[in-house]
């Protein structure tokens, strides 16, 4: 064994952080926030000393730094007694790394789907009859204008909610229009914004349940401003196929202005909920 690495019953500052393969700075700083007290403090010198039996604390230290544990996570862990105390707080950040894998996941989506935008044209829609997903959803519902400023005034709304809450939104931002098609003309219609959090979160006055119901669908290319071509082509094929809507539509919004300004690059899935009467 080098002579460095010999067991002693106190280390120098700069013996442990040889030890340890830690920066000195790193060891002052932890002494001054209270994470890691030297063991020893020679009066006279103000000499910081470190016993052996501390070792195992700045190996933990260094290991749940790297898992994503914050200082003040790490301190509430050093001060725990028994391991099931330990494997709780474990457990909560395995969800909370949980939450945010989602949500990175989530913006790679959007990122690859504004890489992958196809150039489609609105006439060759391809109309679809699925269900809509069940999901759990954070919303706001409002009675307002339908013009894009007023969906982003609504949006940010919504994520000082999610924000204030604590949760992470693993999906895009979607509305449901309860008047039924969007009406460009009307200047107050009832509508809900809403984005998916994860699967786990509580119901509540802002977190619902969403989907699960039978949807023809169509994936609108282009501005908003055109969206009603959408629409009639739509409703066309419902009326050919015996399909009758239920009073709401969804837009879900893949690629918005939170991607590209340019509103030829939007992407909108629209829903309408429907019965079938064939």
């Amino acid at each position: 064994m080098s002579k460095d690495f010999i067991k002693k019953e106190l280390y120098t500052i700069g013996e442990i952080a040889k030890v340890c393969a830690i920066p000195i700075r790193t060891l002052h700083y932890y002494n001054s926030i209270g994470l890691l007290y030297p063991a020893h403090v020679d009066p006279d010198s103000q000499y910081r000393y470190y016993s052996h039996d501390q070792i195992p604390d700045i190996n933990t230290i260094k290991r749940f730094k790297v898992a994503g544990f914050s200082l003040k996570e790490m301190k509430v862990l050093l001060e725990k007694e028994s391991m099931i105390e330990t494997q709780a707080l474990i457990r909560e950040k395995c969800m909370d790394l949980e939450q945010r894998i989602q949500s990175l996941l989530y913006t790679k989506n959007r990122l690859e789907a504004f890489l992958a935008n196809p150039s489609a044209d609105y006439r060759n829609a391809e109309i679809l009859v699925r269900r809509i997903p069940e999901e759990v959803v954070a919303c706001s519902r409002y009675v307002g204008e339908a013009t894009p400023d007023e969906f982003h005034l609504r949006f940010s709304k919504l994520s000082r909610i999610i924000n204030r809450e604590g949760l992470l939104p693993t999906g895009t931002m979607r509305a449901v229009f309860y008047g039924g098609y969007r009406d460009s003309d009307r200047a107050e219609m009832d509508i809900e914004i809403c984005v998916p959090v994860p699967a786990e979160t509580g119901l509540s006055s802002t977190v619902r349940l969403f989907g699960d119901e039978l949807a023809v669908q169509c994936t609108h290319h282009g501005s908003h401003r055109i969206i009603s071509q959408t629409y009639h082509i739509m409703r066309r094929w419902m009326d050919e196929n015996h399909f009758v809507p239920v009073g709401r539509v969804v837009e879900n919004y893949i690629i918005d202005r939170l991607i590209t300004r340019n509103e030829d690059e939007f992407i909108t899935e629209i829903f309408i909920p429907v019965k079938n009467f064939t």
